[in-house]
């Protein structure tokens, strides 16, 4: 039976959710061909993303070690901290008006951020995890339901 609009005896052309669907598992293979196959800008902004995720993330991990000085802190070695100083060599990004040093800050601020990062995926996971894994399968493997006639 013909559809409207389709020439009786040729093959309707196929989606693109019908080429994924003949795929069957392996989204991250695809995932990985589809970045492999990118070219020019797209493919530098992904790379650039990237980059900035894994910097962050290490300065997440590596916070106090790298940090200069503490979250809150706004002293050291007895000596309190400029107000809203500029950028100079001991304050490479400056300090707050509550004299804490704004690089300190951004360090371990990627870190609270990491943190926030797992509480929410978490509560995520546990309030609608199942519905929305199901959701996730069907898009990223491709697996949608074919619709009912």
């Amino acid at each position: 039976m013909s559809s409207i609009g389709e020439i009786p005896g040729t093959a309707a052309p196929q989606s693109p959710e019908a080429e994924i669907k003949t795929e069957g598992p392996g989204g991250v293979r695809r995932l990985i061909r589809q970045i492999r196959s990118a070219r020019g800008v797209p493919k530098w902004i992904l790379y650039s993303g990237i980059a900035i995720v894994l910097f962050f993330l290490i300065l997440a991990i590596f916070a106090p070690l790298i940090a200069p000085y503490g979250f809150a802190q706004s002293s050291s070695g007895g000596v309190d901290f400029p107000k809203q100083a500029p950028p100079s060599g001991a304050h490479l990004f400056g300090t707050t008006v509550q004299s804490t040093d704004v690089l300190s800050r951004v360090i371990w601020g990627a870190r609270t951020g990491l943190r926030d990062l797992r509480r929410a995926y978490r509560r995520f996971e546990t309030r609608i995890g199942p519905v929305a894994r199901r959701f996730l399968d069907e898009v990223i493997e491709g697996a949608a339901p074919a619709p009912s006639d």
